[in-house]
């Protein structure tokens, strides 16, 4: 069975090549679709909001009076302002694509989804404006009955790698997947306790087409997917 999380991201970036100073930057939008739902009792609700705002996609029926559903938001790197992109970092070095939250709620059982999708959208606005490609997150939900707290695992990402040019140089932008330490190690999971929530980020970088990739300070960033990159969930149910 297919599980998607889509969000549309405008990303804003860039970065400095030391033989030209070339400095691109972009934008994003995000959307989420393709909920799978875990029974015919499942409850969610989409905003794809991500301008001046988040994209979001909630499930689960409360189990107790003052609860509120399980939800993920995604807020694209400058998408709330797209007229002032953010700068991407220095090539071989990441940079934020975007920021991702997971509340984890307590829900009564088969009330969730099991997958739901996310793309990226991403485009360069400066200097050479165009769009430059959608990347597409699968999403796997696992939901669990446990009074302890759940996990988004990520798998992979489909495409993850695009091939652009500009001023006579061939350029690849890299999806390199999620963080929760502000790029310095990709993380293959994010976790949250019952009633509470846990943030990160997505990361990128672009490196110049047969130059050899900068190493990341021992960082454990990985290239998630000559495939895909997706979420696998475990989330506290209430019977």
């Amino acid at each position: 069975m297919k599980k998607l999380f889509i969000t549309s991201l405008a990303v804003v970036a860039g970065f400095n090549l030391a033989a030209n100073a070339v400095v691109f930057t972009g934008t994003a939008i995000g959307s989420w679709n393709d909920r799978d739902k875990e029974s015919n009792r499942s409850q969610s609700s989409i905003a794809n909001s991500d301008v001046n705002g988040f994209a979001t996609v909630s499930w689960g029926d409360p189990a107790y009076c003052g609860d509120k559903p399980s939800y993920l938001k995604f807020d694209g790197a400058g998408s709330d302002n797209p007229a002032v992109p953010p700068l991407w970092s220095s090539v071989n070095n990441p940079f934020l694509l975007g920021t991702l939250q997971y509340y984890n709620g307590v829900q009564w059982a088969n009330t969730g989804l099991d997958g739901v999708d996310l793309n990226m959208r991403v485009s360069i606005a400066t200097p050479n404006p165009g769009f430059l490609s959608n990347f597409e997150f699968q999403l796997n939900i696992n939901n669990t009955i446990n009074p302890n707290g759940d996990t988004v695992q990520f798998l992979s990402v489909t495409d993850p790698l695009k091939n652009f040019s500009y001023g006579g140089l061939d350029y690849t932008f890299q999806v390199l997947g999620f963080s929760l330490n502000g790029g310095q190690t990709m993380s293959s999971q994010i976790f949250a306790c019952e009633r509470t929530s846990n943030s990160g980020g997505f990361y990128g970088r672009i490196v110049e087409t047969g130059a050899t990739a900068v190493p990341d300070n021992g960082s454990a960033i990985i290239l998630l997917g000559l495939a895909a990159l997706g979420l696998v969930m475990f989330r506290a149910k209430f019977v």
